[in-house]
This record gives C-alpha cells, sequence and structure tokens, in this order.
C-alpha cells in the first residue's frame, strides 16, 4: 500500500475515532429516533446495574444518539440526554444500527441494588394488622398525573433507587408497613418483577391508592375515628342501612349536627360513602356530596371555609441561563453534596436556573422535579441574587404555649417542626412525637393543617391529620404564628 493510501486510511481511522468521542450533530441525531411502547426506566448507563433517573412515557418519540451493548446481551439506546433505555422496549426509526459505539470505560460503575434493609436504622417495625392502610397482596395504583414515582432498595430515601416508574402503574405489596425516621415504607413488587420500597406518603398525600378509590384523603378530608359535621344551612341529612340511596333510612338528622365516622370510604357507582354514628348511636351510611355540594365535613374543613383567603400576590417567574464551566457536574437533589446524585451534566451544557439557596452557593434547575448544581461550576449570565430563594429551612423551637384544654394524641409518627409547613426544619432533641404520645395543644395554623404544641417546657407544630384530640371537647383552639 503506498503512502498516499496509507495516509487517507490513517485520516479516516482518526476521524471514526474521534466520532466516537464528539457530540453528535442535531442532522445525526436526527437519522434515528425510538418511541416506547410503555413506560420505560430511563437509567444512567446501559443495563438494569445503573440508577434509574427518570422514566420515558408510553408513547413518546425521542432521539438517539448512541449505543452500547449491555452485560445482559442486549443493545441499549443513549437518549439526547445522555441517559439510557433498552432496545427491546421501544421501536426505532431510521439508521439506528450505524450510531457510534458509547465507551463503556466513560461511564459511572453500576450499583447492586440490595432487597431487603441493611443499612437503614429503623425506629420501630410494625406487623401488618387490621388498622394497616395496605396488606401484604394488596394491588395499588401509583396515585397523582404524570408524576415520577421512585422505588428503593431500602426504605430509606437516601437508598439507592432500583427502579422508577409513573402514577397509573399498578404495584403489589409484598412487605410491610416499616417506620424508619417517622415515615411509612412498603415493600412493593413492579410490574416488572422488580422490588423494593416506596413511601405511604408524600408530601403529606397519599402516594398508593386501592382499587376503587379515585383520590387519597385529602388534607382537610374526612378520616374514620374522627368527627364530621353536617354541612349547609336548614338541610336535612338522610343516614342509610347501606351504601346506596334505595337502602332503608335509618335516621334523619340535620345541618351542624356532629356525626363520628367509623368506616369508609366505600364508592358505589361513582357516589363516595362513608359510615356514621349519630349522637344517638344509630349507625349508617351517608353520601359525602349531593348534587356536587359537600354533605358532611371535617371540622377542620369548616375552620378553612369560615376562614377568610388571603388574596394572593402575583408572582414573576425569574430565570437566568447558565454554561457548565467543568468536565463533569453532578446534579443533586438538593443544595449540597450530601443530597442524592440523579445525573450528571457536561462542560458547555447550556442550563437554565430558577431558584437559589440562602447564600446562593447552590443553584435550582429547570426541571419536573428538584436538581440543584453547585454555582461555582457554571457560568452563570446574569445576576444570581435576583433569582428566588427556592430552598430553606427555618424555624426552632418555640418558648411554650398558654394550653387551651384540648390535648393531641398522636396516631402515627409525627415530625416536629419549627413552623407550620414543610419548609420549616426539622427539629432535634426530640426530632418525633411517637405513636400515644399526648401533648397540650397551644394554637393552630389558620388553615387548621398543623397545631402548635407543648413539649418539652418548649413549643413545636405538628401536623394535625396525625393526631386525635383529647382533653376538653369545647376547647377554643387560637390561631397561632411561630
Amino acid at each position: 500500500m503506498g503512502n498516499s493510501s496509507k495516509a487517507k486510511l490513517s485520516l479516516l481511522t482518526a476521524l471514526f475515532t474521534l466520532g466516537l468521542l464528539l457530540p453528535v450533530t442535531a442532522q445525526d441525531m436526527a437519522t434515528c429516533t425510538v418511541r416506547s411502547r410503555q413506560n420505560v426506566n430511563r437509567r444512567m448507563g446501559p443495563g438494569t446495574g445503573f440508577g434509574v433517573v427518570g422514566v420515558l412515557l408510553g408513547g413518546q418519540n425521542t432521539a438517539i444518539n448512541g449505543q452500547a451493548t449491555g452485560d445482559d446481551g442486549l443493545v441499549w439506546w443513549q437518549l439526547a440526554d445522555g441517559s439510557w433505555v433498552r432496545s427491546d422496549t421501544v421501536d426505532e426509526r431510521g439508521n439506528c444500527e450505524n450510531l457510534p459505539v458509547v465507551s463503556l470505560s466513560l461511564l459511572e460503575t453500576p450499583f447492586t441494588p440490595t432487597a431487603s434493609p441493611t443499612t437503614a436504622t429503623l425506629e420501630a417495625t410494625e406487623e401488618a394488622d387490621s388498622s394497616a392502610l395496605y396488606h401484604t397482596g394488596d394491588e395499588v395504583v401509583v396515585y397523582g398525573q404524570n408524576m415520577v414515582f421512585l422505588i428503593y432498595s431500602e426504605p430509606s430515601t437516601s437508598a439507592s433507587v432500583a427502579e422508577a416508574t409513573i402514577s397509573g402503574v399498578s404495584l403489589v405489596i409484598v412487605g410491610g408497613p416499616q417506620i424508619v425516621d417517622g415515615e411509612t415504607w412498603w415493600q412493593v413488587r413492579s410490574p416488572s418483577g422488580l422490588e423494593g420500597w416506596v413511601l405511604e406518603t408524600i408530601d403529606g398525600q397519599t402516594a398508593l391508592l386501592l382499587p376503587g378509590t379515585s383520590s387519597p384523603p385529602a388534607e382537610l378530608g374526612l378520616r374514620v375515628g374522627e368527627e364530621a359535621i353536617v354541612a349547609g344551612q336548614g338541610k336535612v341529612l338522610l343516614i342509610y342501612a347501606e351504601p346506596r340511596t334505595d337502602a332503608s333510612v335509618v335516621e334523619a338528622t340535620v345541618s351542624g349536627v356532629t356525626l363520628t365516622i367509623t368506616d369508609g370510604p366505600e364508592v358505589v357507582e361513582g357516589v363516595v360513602w362513608w359510615q356514621v354514628r349519630s349522637p344517638s348511636g344509630t349507625e349508617g351510611w351517608t353520601p359525602e356530596t349531593i348534587d356536587g355540594e359537600p354533605a358532611i365535613l371535617s371540622p377542620r374543613a369548616v375552620l378553612a371555609i369560615n376562614t377568610p383567603t388571603p388574596v394572593p400576590t402575583a408572582v414573576v417567574l425569574v430565570t437566568v441561563s447558565a454554561t457548565v464551566d467543568t468536565a463533569r457536574l453532578n446534579v443533586r437533589r438538593g443544595p449540597g453534596p450530601e443530597y442524592d446524585e440523579v445525573r450528571q451534566l457536561s462542560r458547555g451544557q447550556a442550563i437554565t436556573i430558577i431558584g437559589r439557596n440562602d447564600d446562593g452557593s447552590w443553584v435550582q434547575l429547570d426541571s419536573a422535579d428538584q436538581q440543584w448544581v453547585n454555582a461555582q461550576y457554571v457560568i452563570i449570565n446574569g445576576n444570581v441574587s435576583t433569582l428566588p430563594v427556592t430552598f430553606t429551612e427555618v424555624g426552632d423551637w418555640g418558648p411554650p404555649g398558654e394550653p387551651t384544654g384540648a390535648k393531641a394524641r398522636a396516631t402515627t409518627t409525627l415530625r416536629l417542626r419549627g413552623g407550620p409547613g414543610t419548609n420549616y426544619r426539622q427539629l432535634e432533641n426530640p426530632d418525633i412525637l411517637k405513636p400515644g404520645s399526648v401533648v397540650d395543644i397551644v394554637g393552630q395554623s389558620v388553615d387548621g393543617i398543623w397545631y402548635q404544641v407543648n413539649v418539652n417546657n418548649r413549643s413545636a407544630w405538628i401536623r394535625a391529620e396525625g393526631v386525635t384530640l383529647t382533653g376538653s371537647t369545647n376547647a377554643s383552639i387560637p390561631v397561632t404564628s411561630p
């Protein structure tokens, strides 16, 4: 072979090698797209041993810019955002076979999920009983709309993510409940056969629904064991022997009467029913709403209805563009290295920033979930101080308040916070109120969702939905603030 031919061959080899490492252009990416057949996990690398970073929704089209063969012997496609999907879960279009092969040596080492809790510190393990929300063998549905729902390898949010699914997907309860750091966890099996742990509630809302229910209990909603007030003015409410209007009427009551909820809810032909006990001791069923109007309300809902609603002020969304200024930048769940890593960004990658922490050392990315990066590793095109503070934990123990005569008995493990909201930090020594604990109520938030209580000669805040009221039944609980 002549020198000219050798030179041409060397040039072609160099160009091909360079093509494996350089970003694929938009024109090249357009030559291959995939469409997911169902909800598919997007992973950090080509294999189920890599962490889940999100979900490719069923029917979604996306561009592909690389490929690799995983340890399972299957081809995996690299999406434009750097995540990976397995080839047998999507349909390809275009010239996909000729996409560049990504070197596995450039990828993060995969993790190995563990099937049972080994590192999480359990405060208590509760046996499933008749009072548990779910039981082994129950099929549950992930609640919400287009929300990503993470399944962890252990009952802890600091554990590795074994799989990510989305709202509407059915899971099977295979174990639990376990209480870890005040949170209730259930072991579930996903449609893929993978088993892991999920939270019972997220941000105070039930995350999993049993068949036949359409929504979780609202924060101001009705709950078994609590009181309900007949709504309206001068209205008659019928109590039926069974949860249907063609059943016999066992009693008639009127607006303002207080009932006790003893069972429910049951959904019959689209109507939500609750079993109640009247002041006379009669038990029967009543619908939650009649003709679109509430028939019975929780005391908290009555308080919220009677409390003037503040007029919201207009909020202007401020965003700032930025560019990654390091070879690889970790994206984390919160503003600090102690938070879990969710993905990585590359040098030169453009990002949009929507918020910051108190001192501006970390900035929040424009994404559907919490994603943060260290501000010193990005070039910010603007003034970071103009961004709103989107992460802050404030609040501390307060002085003891004047007891009202009302007391709260914890029905579940409750976090003690420095104020009426999850934006207030969890206090310490103690950090929780254990089930069965009884404390004096000294105040409540304006919406009735939080109680201010005395604990060890100090005051803190707990969620009202996690207690039953005892003590004086005629106590007046004032609206207080931290």
